[in-house]
């Protein structure tokens, strides 16, 4: 005998499974992404924000922080130079710091355990609970120390003052006279 169906099982594949749910959005997470397609040396990790409990793709970013290239580059200071000990390879990566700030500190971002890896290695980040190793001495942030350092190693207050009026307050173009005035003299002139 012939059952009769519902019309839920006669809609089409694909309209039934267009949406799929993986939880509430959840907390951000910082997270790294390698974009699909990409191989070789042209290979990179994005560093997104994401919500926890969605997948990472690119039309859901809370934030875009910065990229990490795995494969080592050139030296951004010297990348043609004769020395020996300047021409290391680096592993290049980058990373918007007030950004970072912000969802990290003010939005109290998860952080993946990848991704802090990655951001300890490039040293953004203190070593995680996964990476702690009880033999390497950590460093010692005493607050008087830190103190005495900034004071002893900090600029005069004149030259302090006048970078953050050219920086900032100032919002005129410099004159011929201020240039010539900030450029170097040799020391025969």
């Amino acid at each position: 005998m012939l059952r009769r169906v519902g019309t839920r099982l006669a809609l089409p594949i694909n309209n039934r499974l267009s949406k799929r749910y993986y939880g509430a959005p959840g907390a951000p997470k910082i997270v790294s992404y390698v974009p699909r397609g990409l191989t070789g040396r042209y290979l990179h990790h994005d560093i997104l924000v994401n919500r926890v409990h969605q997948k990472s793709n690119m039309t859901r970013v809370l934030g875009y922080l910065g990229k990490h290239v795995p494969f080592p580059q050139k030296s951004l200071w010297s990348p043609d130079t004769p020395i020996p000990q300047d021409s290391h390879l680096f592993k290049l990566t980058t990373l918007d710091i007030d950004s970072f700030k912000y969802w990290f500190g003010v939005r109290r971002a998860l952080v993946d355990r990848t991704t802090w890896k990655l951001l300890w290695r490039a040293g953004l980040l203190p070593p995680s609970y996964y990476q702690n190793n009880p033999l390497t001495p950590r460093p010692v942030f005493d607050k008087e120390e830190l103190m005495k350092y900034y004071l002893r190693n900090r600029k005069p207050l004149a030259v302090q003052q006048r970078e953050d009026y050219l920086n900032y307050k100032n919002s005129l173009i410099r004159t011929a006279d201020e240039k010539a005035a900030d450029r170097p003299k040799a020391p025969w002139l």
